[in-house]
């Protein structure tokens, strides 16, 4: 028997393919390559739930795109929630 082997990324967007109702990403920084990548997987009637932070600093680092917002609202069927002090990644 052969196995198919996946990366970590590729493993993430066949659990996203497969939802079928909420996906939840939540993670301190969120870059718009990333959050494109892993939302064209999602399938458009399932609804994301975004929980990232925004800290003034840290968008001025370059370590966090705020322009995830027009990602999001692009594609339509989404929350978003800034958390202060979100370490979390999920």
């Amino acid at each position: 028997m052969r196995l198919k082997v996946q990366s970590q990324g590729e493993l993430v967007r066949e659990l996203l393919r497969n939802s079928n109702k909420t996906v939840s990403i939540i993670a301190p920084f969120i870059k718009v390559v990333a959050l494109k990548h892993l939302i064209e997987a999602v399938p458009k009637d399932v609804f994301i739930r975004c929980v990232t932070r925004w800290l003034p600093e840290e968008i001025a680092a370059g370590v966090s795109d705020p322009e995830i917002i027009y990602v999001l609202e692009e594609r339509g069927n989404f929350s978003i929630s800034l958390v202060d002090k979100l370490h979390a990644k999920l």
